[in-house]
């Protein structure tokens, strides 16, 4: 069968068979899905490389496997399960798991492969990826060879502060392969001889992850809430003891729980998909067709805000029917690209320009400076940056490492000028 079990007790078997068969008279096309059990220290370690067994070097790794062993051993964090896209889609468990919470992992974990097996979003990268990924390593390490580690890692360490500037709209149809556009800086980093042959392929390396891991943080709320809606309902009863049922129940509540005002991405996909599914919508064709942002924009209106809480407890003092509208539209805006700023860029002569398309957020300027240094010391002319801060057009610049911002007045020598959008 399409389902291969690795490592885990053998009485998961009989569970994993029956909820792939449910699945599958349902409407769902998980393909092929590899369990595999591990030790807990070995699914920290794949998951501070982002789920992939293979990456190139990069000490944020380490960083992050101590953050999840620390986590931990203080009992605030716990991982049940990893799951990575690909041919087959392979989730890893902590073999520590109870079986209650393996088999509801099991069915979690189905719907989420039928969903990146459905979602346009996903569809652009391709089963490759994978691959594409050591290759990229072994790549790096070419130029470890040649360049030494720190010059190699120092600038891998300033991509991974630019990473998150690509085009999403790239991702349909694998665009970015082909094209890059206004948005997409580290297609024009890539691609622009100011940068040595070697630094151009470093940032292709980067590229070439940022869009493959891209489609994950567009789509958590649609794909946790679409996991969190089948894996309730996908294993059927008799694979339950009576005493199961209850750790069953619990291990679910617990996923799906929030604060008020929270966004648990797990409860707010599932609540939005109930709603859509209560209204007689194809939730197939939903789980195909959007992100985050744009499933939030169809599916939240007024009759779903009036039985949130999330929207209850975001309205605040005023009442929902009158506040549930600036609520969508908070809760847009934060969704908007996987919740990150929007820029648009431009080369002109030497300097590189980028402009912020203000959403009503603030930039943390801070930030902002740390990323146009990192730009700057790729680009080796200056860089600048316009946005708005409290209302006041701002530039900042970016020349010889240090970094000034200046208000915006008519007039002002020394602006670039030119036709990228305006930052309000």
């Amino acid at each position: 069968m399409p389902v291969e079990l690795r490592g885990l007790h053998p009485a998961l078997a009989a569970s994993a068979e029956a909820a792939e068969q449910r699945a599958l008279e349902v409407g769902l096309r998980p393909g092929r899905v590899r369990f595999q059990g591990l030790e807990r220290r070995h699914l920290h370690a794949l998951a501070a490389r982002g789920g992939y067994p293979v990456r190139h070097r990069a000490w944020r790794f380490g960083m992050e496997f101590h953050r999840l062993e620390r986590g931990a051993r203080q009992g605030s964090l716990r991982l049940l399960e990893l799951v990575t896209p690909g041919d087959p889609t392979v989730a890893s468990l902590d073999r520590a798991n109870r079986l209650p919470e393996q088999r509801l992992v099991l069915t979690h974990v189905l719907a989420h492969a039928d969903l990146f097996g459905a979602s346009r979003w996903f569809s652009g990268v391709g089963q490759g990826f994978l691959g594409e990924l050591a290759r990229n390593a072994g790549r790096v390490e070419d130029w470890v060879q040649e360049h030494g580690a720190a010059t190699v890692e120092r600038r891998l360490e300033l991509l991974q502060a630019l990473a998150e500037l690509v085009d999403p709209e790239l991702l349909l149809r694998g665009a970015y392969r082909a094209r890059s556009s206004e948005r997409d800086l580290l297609g024009t980093l890539a691609a622009h001889d100011r940068l040595a042959g070697w630094e151009r392929d470093l940032v292709s390396v980067a590229r070439s992850e940022a869009y493959g891991l891209l489609p994950q943080r567009l789509t958590r709320i649609t794909n946790e809430g679409w996991a969190s809606l089948w894996h309730s309902t996908l294993l059927p009863a008799e694979h339950l003891r009576s005493v199961e049922a209850t750790e069953f129940a619990g291990t679910h509540a617990r996923a799906t729980a929030a604060a008020p005002g929270e966004l648990n991405p797990y409860r707010l996909g599932l609540e939005l998909l109930r709603h859509a599914a209560g209204q007689g919508r194809d939730l197939l064709a939903l789980r195909a067709w959007h992100r985050d942002e744009s499933l939030v924009e169809e599916l939240l209106d007024e009759e779903f805000a009036l039985e949130s809480e999330l929207v209850r407890a975001r309205a605040g003092d005023e009442p929902v029917r009158g506040a549930w509208r600036r609520v969508r539209r908070d809760l847009l805006r934060s969704l908007r690209d996987g919740g990150r700023p929007r820029l648009h860029h431009e080369v002109r002569g030497e300097e590189l320009v980028l402009v912020h398309e203000h959403d009503g957020r603030d930039l943390q300027l801070d930030e902002a400076a740390s990323v146009l240094a990192a730009l700057e010391s790729l680009w080796r002319a200056p860089v600048h940056l316009r946005t708005l801060r409290g209302g006041e057009a701002l530039w900042l610049t970016s020349r010889g490492g240090a970094v000034l911002t200046e208000p915006v007045h008519a007039g002002s020598p020394g602006r670039p000028g030119g036709s990228l959008p305006r930052a309000a």
